[in-house]
């Protein structure tokens, strides 16, 4: 995801799959994997107004 002004990265993305299961095993393999000496965070999407685990994942951390 990039910064709609700046163009520069947020330092964060997402992921989609096309089953939970892919989804899972992603998050679970690749959690913390550290990425030009920074360890990337994989977490479930999050909606505001609805917290249920979808087939996203929220990938944080990833160097700008």
């Amino acid at each position: 995801m990039k910064d709609f002004q700046t163009k520069k990265s947020r330092g964060f993305g997402f992921v989609s799959y096309y089953n939970v299961t892919d989804a899972k095993n992603a998050k679970s393999s690749t959690n913390h994997t550290v990425i030009l000496t920074r360890p990337i965070r994989i977490t479930w999407k999050k909606s505001i107004k609805e917290m249920s685990i979808e087939h996203n994942v929220f990938v944080k951390n990833i160097a700008r």
